[in-house]
């Protein structure tokens, strides 16, 4: 059975898209480059973007998933968890400009 563990939706020191606020599509593609952009750091690590309810509307976030019997891919979400990224690296902070751009979205920072 697999489990999964939240992340988060960007790295811990940047802005994100806000629920109720911004758009969904800013909300996914910032989950979609910071999962990517995890994987590149814990590359054991299985993310994916997973859809909450939330009062305001729906949100997304990045989480880890894992089964137990997967070691790698367990101890990859923990990691992943206790020491996620602080900012963009430089492939996401491309990655991203490119995801907005083309999604005809503002570029904020």
């Amino acid at each position: 059975m697999k489990e999964y563990i939240e992340i988060g939706v960007a790295p811990i020191y940047e802005s994100c898209a806000q629920v109720g606020k911004d758009p969904v599509e800013r909300m996914l593609a910032e989950c979609r480059v910071y999962a990517r952009q995890l994987k590149r750091q814990f590359p054991a690590g299985i993310f994916r973007v997973k859809r909450f309810d939330h009062d305001f509307g729906v949100y997304y976030e990045v989480v880890a998933e894992f089964s137990p019997e997967d070691r790698e891919a367990m101890m990859a979400a923990f990691a992943a968890e206790e020491n996620p990224p602080l900012y963009w690296d430089r492939h996401a902070k491309l990655e991203l400009i490119e995801e907005l751009s083309r999604l005809g979205l503002e570029v904020k920072g």
